[in-house]
């Protein structure tokens, strides 16, 4: 696994691995693309050049150290697949504005700026509940916990249902895929009734 230093992007679109070298003209880039002679001068407000988050020595060793200590004692599948060592394996770039980079590089988070409390919601709530929506839309991450019937999965079904309504797109992940498909179950039954 080799994390990339950085990603360049002309005109909105990753070109990092066709790229041979790039150049700074002052207002203007020259690329040179893999297996081509020629360099292409572009403007610079058509290249993006993204640098990653561990940059720094120490955030790097961070990051070799949960890589290492994931293929030690990570979780694994009925086939005897490491789930998280496969996942760092397939990190080949970590983002600056991304909730490990404040991880690795040990910086506090931004918090979102929400103007408006959420109202919307779908599933029902409790005041805790309500809390947790408002949260989760507020931090750059957010973590529901609690005993079994405190209502975590309604949470987070009207956190799903309000980041849909806002456009965003959703993933759920779990460390076991019955609690994946209890969200996704109450979630498509509880959409069909409304759509009924």
């Amino acid at each position: 696994m080799t994390i990339k230093r950085e990603l360049i992007y002309i005109d909105g679109k990753e070109k990092t691995d066709r790229i041979a070298s790039c150049r700074n003209y002052g207002d203007k880039c020259g690329i040179v693309f893999k297996n081509r002679n020629t360099e292409y001068i572009y403007k610079k407000s058509r290249i993006k050049i993204v640098k990653t988050a561990i940059s720094e020595e120490n955030a790097n060793n961070i990051f070799s150290y949960l890589n290492k200590l994931a293929d030690k004692v990570g979780l694994k599948t009925e086939e005897g697949n490491n789930i998280l060592a496969e996942s760092y394996q397939s990190i080949s770039f970590i983002p600056k504005d991304c909730i490990l980079a404040n991880y690795l590089n040990k910086t506090i988070p931004v918090a979102n700026n929400i103007s408006q409390l959420i109202k919307t919601f779908p599933f029902g709530f409790n005041s805790s509940q309500r809390d947790a929506v408002n949260k989760a839309f507020s931090n750059p991450l957010s973590v529901v916990e609690g005993p079994p019937g405190t209502g975590k999965t309604q949470t987070i079904l009207n956190i799903i249902a309000n980041a849909l309504m806002d456009g965003q797109s959703v993933a759920i992940v779990s460390s076991n895929n019955s609690a994946t498909k209890n969200v996704y179950g109450k979630y498509e039954f509880a959409t069909k009734i409304k759509l009924n």
